[in-house]
């Protein structure tokens, strides 16, 4: 993420890595195009370990997926400079939380080629576009300053 020049996709069952978080805003505010995806269930989730305030006040564009059949988005991707010759997808078991950098097994894959991250991000586009319930905002004046 940090060598992210053009774009940046994550597709995501939730998060609590606060590393990832601060990574994902920083690349925006290079100019880098960021949006991500996750379950509806992390939707409200403004509890001590949920992302999704911090990146809705950055202005990242999040859609909510809202599975039909029942499930969870239940992915673990990034996708960065799709469309690129440095496209590159990281994904896996890899839960962005403080178990699985220090407890779990888990494994990550951080995969170099571009057409993967073009299939991947097709794949992204596809969820948003079937699953997706709008793209989540915050109201800055509900949510206490020390979340933000």
């Amino acid at each position: 993420m940090n060598n992210a020049k053009y774009n940046l996709y994550f597709d995501y069952f939730s998060f609590t890595d606060d590393n990832l978080r601060t990574e994902i805003i920083n690349a925006k505010t290079r100019g880098v195009n960021v949006a991500g995806i996750f379950d509806l269930s992390q939707y409200g989730s403004n509890g001590p370990y949920g992302e999704l305030a911090y990146l809705a006040d950055a202005d990242i564009p999040v859609s909510i997926a809202d599975n039909p059949y029942g499930g969870k988005l239940h992915d673990k991707v990034l996708i960065a400079d799709k469309g690129y010759t440095t496209g590159v997808v990281a994904t896996g078991s890899f839960n962005a939380s403080a178990n699985a950098n220090d407890t779990n097994s888990e494994n990550l894959m951080i995969i170099h080629d571009k057409a993967t991250a073009d299939k991947y991000y097709a794949e992204f586009l596809r969820i948003r576009g079937s699953y997706g319930r709008g793209t989540a905002s915050i109201d800055k004046i509900t949510v206490p300053a020390s979340r933000l």
